[in-house]
């Protein structure tokens, strides 16, 4: 065996040791400082080796105090040196106070920057320690009735120690021999504390891969981890008193790292003063499983989203190439009713997905299928929507190519006025249709839901009104009676079932008002 190898070992087993034992901890702490001594009396023998030439008369330095240093089973004196100036001080003085200060912050640098714990092997072996507690009790009981060990006790030992080491350095300290056995009723607390400690760790670590998850439930669940490890800490010291278990203080470390790099606050449970209380597991387990069925249901509401949008995309796919199709009804009515399931689950009528899917298709969505009280608000969102986005300095259609139904219907309209009723003023639109059908001006007046129809009065009753459109897609049903009004002063009235297409309006100007608009009838 090299020496780089033997190295290895012998820090390895060191680690293990200072990780699984408080004592080996202390000792290794009271040995560091022991030579550190060493070093500063050597710095000191060897300034005093050529000392300056007027320090021959100076008194040699003395310690500023004592401490009393234990290493394993042998007891050491170690003198304190103290700054210049400084006070003196016995064992337990300001420098030995300072002294455990630095210690202290060593430690809480190191833990922060030690590597995060393997999660789904810490689970295992707070699960495994929860077994354990529930076993050393039982194994007080058999011993008491005298069970013979090797056939009832030794058998169930065997089994948990081979599980702990498969688990790596798992010190299941509850049923060491070495030590003072556990109080049993601590340990019947202390189990179900280890089982909360595995579920609140697994509860967290679902939340690190899952973003939407996590921004809706990450601090809730930090909570509850914190109070799942400060109670497995109080059970411990009840169970050994001055005991810190090695798999609570590894979850300590990754909760305080996290909530650290996440940015969460976790109010209580994070101090030892602040400690939760063990036989409150019932309760902690019951707000664990009641977080997971609504991450759960969370989670499955997203995914019944996902195949609907899904569902949406492909049928709105099959309709943008070919409208026409023989099964272009049956898309639409499954389209719709995606739209309309997606709403009845939370969605909003704004939102973006649902947009992208019929944004594309809103001009073309046959009437039959526009009623209800789904469809109009989404589509009046995307209408709104796109008002918002179109660029002032969108390009002009040009009248030279302009559709033949568009060519008739500036021959009726050339030069009038039109009023619009519905939805949000589109400015690129609205300057489409007054170029194309050559209006004076196209009013575009912006409906609202529940929107008195006495708004709409004085501009049909306008002399230079010649013609009223009705977007009804994207209008209360009630703006249907707007017709009263073009009756009583004498305006055509045309209902646009479909969107702002100059095409389109001038192909529904032409079916439903051209003989109202001809030359002969113009006053």
């Amino acid at each position: 065996m090299g020496p780089t190898e033997a190295f290895a070992i012998l820090t390895e087993t060191l680690r293990r040791a200072v990780a699984e034992r408080p004592e080996a901890r202390e000792a290794l702490r009271a040995l560091a400082a022991w030579l550190n001594e060493l070093l500063a009396e050597s710095d000191r023998a060897a300034s005093s080796a050529s000392p300056p030439h007027d320090a021959a008369a100076s008194p040699p330095p003395s310690p500023r105090g004592i401490a009393q240093l234990k290493l394993g089973d042998a007891q050491q004196t170690v003198p304190i040196w103290g700054l210049e100036g400084a006070a003196p001080s016995g064992p337990g003085g300001a420098l030995a106070e300072r002294a455990a200060h630095e210690e202290r912050r060593a430690v809480a640098v190191a833990r922060e920057r030690a590597p995060e714990p393997d999660l789904p092997r810490l689970i295992q072996r707070c699960r495994l320690k929860a077994e354990a507690c529930r076993w050393a009790v039982k194994r007080q009981q058999r011993l008491r009735e005298d069970a013979d060990f090797q056939t009832v006790i030794r058998p169930s030992d065997a089994a948990l120690f081979d599980r702990a080491r498969e688990l790596g350095a798992c010190y299941l300290w509850m049923l060491d021999p070495e030590q003072t056995p556990a109080d049993e009723r601590a340990l019947e607390e202390l189990a179900p504390c280890f089982d909360n400690l595995a579920d609140a760790l697994e509860l967290a670590q679902s939340l690190l891969n899952s973003d939407t998850d996590a921004d809706a439930f990450r601090e809730e669940a930090y909570a509850l981890l914190a109070e799942a490890q400060s109670a497995v800490r109080a059970g411990t010291n009840r169970a050994i008193t001055g005991w810190v278990d090695q798999e609570q203080d590894a979850a300590f470390g990754w909760l305080r790292r996290r909530t650290f790099e996440d940015h969460v606050y976790v109010p209580r449970y994070m101090k030892v003063a602040d400690a939760a209380e063990p036989a409150e597991s019932l309760s902690l387990s019951e707000r664990l499983g009641e977080i997971r069925r609504r991450i759960e249901s969370s989670r499955a509401a997203r995914r019944g989203r996902r195949e609907l949008l899904n569902k949406a995309r492909y049928h709105a796919r099959k309709l943008g190439r070919d409208p026409a199709a023989d099964e272009a009804d049956a898309d639409w009515r499954t389209l719709v009713r995606c739209v309309e399931e997606l709403i009845e689950g939370g969605a909003k009528p704004s939102d973006r997905d649902i947009r992208e899917i019929l944004a594309p298709l809103a001009d073309d969505i046959p009437e039959t299928f526009v009623g209800g009280s789904v469809i109009p608000l989404v589509l009046r969102e995307i209408d709104r929507y796109l008002a918002s986005r179109e660029s002032e300095a969108a390009p002009q259609p040009d009248r030279a190519t302009a559709a033949p139904e568009v060519r008739q219907a500036a021959e009726l309209l050339r030069g009038r006025h039109v009023a619009l009723i519905g939805g949000d003023c589109r400015p690129h639109a609205k300057r489409a249709m007054e170029r194309q059908l050559e209006l004076a001006e196209l009013r575009w007046l912006e409906s609202r839901p529940h929107q008195t129809l006495a708004d709409f009065e004085p501009d049909i009753a306008r002399p230079e009104c010649a013609l009223v459109l009705l977007a009804i897609r994207w209008s209360s049903h009630s703006f249907g009676e707007v017709r009263s009004f073009c009756a009583r002063y004498g305006k055509p009235l045309v209902r646009l079932p479909g969107g702002y297409n100059p095409t389109q309006v001038a192909a529904q100007i032409l079916a439903q008002a051209s003989d109202r608009l001809a030359p002969e009838q113009v006053a």
